[in-house]
């Protein structure tokens, strides 16, 4: 179930806000699940950006280019970071 501004609504297993966000009798699952996307998110940056280094472009080329895309995550992390509304409501 999608919310009209694109957010998951349903358990907290599926609503990936942040454990602070959660009832107190859900906090230990919605904290691991927030934890298991922490640990996921790592371990498939590591893979692409291992895989991008050793491209048969070369060392450099291929830092470069994990160099430009961590970047732009950076950047669009920083923009869909305004967007981002606490439980009462401010930003």
């Amino acid at each position: 179930m999608l919310h009209r501004r694109g957010r998951f609504r349903g358990d907290a297993a599926g609503d990936l806000r942040g454990p602070r966000e959660r009832p107190a009798s859900r906090a230990g699952t919605a904290s691991a699940v927030f934890n298991t996307f922490r640990q996921l998110g790592g371990a498939v940056a590591i893979a692409v950006f291992g895989a991008l280094l050793t491209d048969s472009t070369g060392f450099v080329a291929g830092l470069q280019l994990s160099l430009v895309i961590a970047a732009a995550l950076i950047l669009l992390t920083a923009i869909a970071s305004v967007f981002i509304r606490t439980a009462d409501g401010s930003s």
